[in-house]
């Protein structure tokens, strides 16, 4: 059983392949899906993905969800559940955020689609090591803006090899370079190449 769906295919596939282990094994799984605005094509690259491998019938809800999202029906854009810090000061509550990034904004930092990305704001992290539990997170919106746990930032692409992503907000700068390899399994991650405080 998945009780928390994955945010990529890449990932989803990983987990299920664990019921079919060996030449020729077969297995059940089950996996629960949820909506969720900040992955928005996500039901539809599930919903591609089964087709592709075979499994019919793909469940009609996960097929309308997708056709939602598609048409501009399902909401795309979300409201914070927790009021970010600049929003709390000047009373504005919990407003709508901004468009989710473009894949054309990114760049190789599209990252098969993930926006959202959890941060552990310590030494160690910041130096290469490795955290132990989130710290923060942030979401990456359209026209360089971030949504974070500490209210608005901005980020901004970098020229190199690997291109490197800059961001920033509650006056702290971090770049960041994007990892494939996370503890050892082919996940998404990054590690901070330098940061500075205001």
């Amino acid at each position: 059983f998945i009780y928390d769906f994955p945010a990529t295919i890449e990932d989803y596939c990983h987990r299920i392949g664990r019921t079919a282990r060996g030449v020729g094994g077969s297995g059940i799984s089950v996996a629960f899906f949820e909506y969720t605005w900040c992955l928005p094509n996500l039901a539809g690259e599930l919903a591609a993905h089964l087709r592709v491998v075979g499994q019919r019938p793909v469940p009609p809800d996960l097929d309308r969800i997708a056709d939602e999202v598609a048409v501009g029906k399902r909401q795309v854009r979300g409201k914070s559940k927790s009021q970010p810090a600049n929003k709390a000061v000047d009373g504005g509550g919990q407003g709508d955020w901004p468009e989710l990034a473009r894949p054309e904004e990114l760049g190789e930092w599209n990252a098969h689609g993930q926006r959202s990305w959890l941060v552990c704001e310590s030494m160690a992290a910041t130096n290469g090591g490795t955290c132990g539990d989130a710290t923060g997170w942030f979401v990456i919106c359209q026209g360089g803006r971030l949504q974070t746990h500490m209210g608005d930032g901005v980020w901004a692409l970098l020229q190199g090899d690997p291109p490197q992503l800059a961001v920033e907000w509650g006056g702290s700068r971090w770049e960041l370079q994007l990892q494939h390899v996370w503890q050892g399994q082919n996940r998404l991650n990054f590690v901070s190449t330098s940061s500075s405080c205001a």
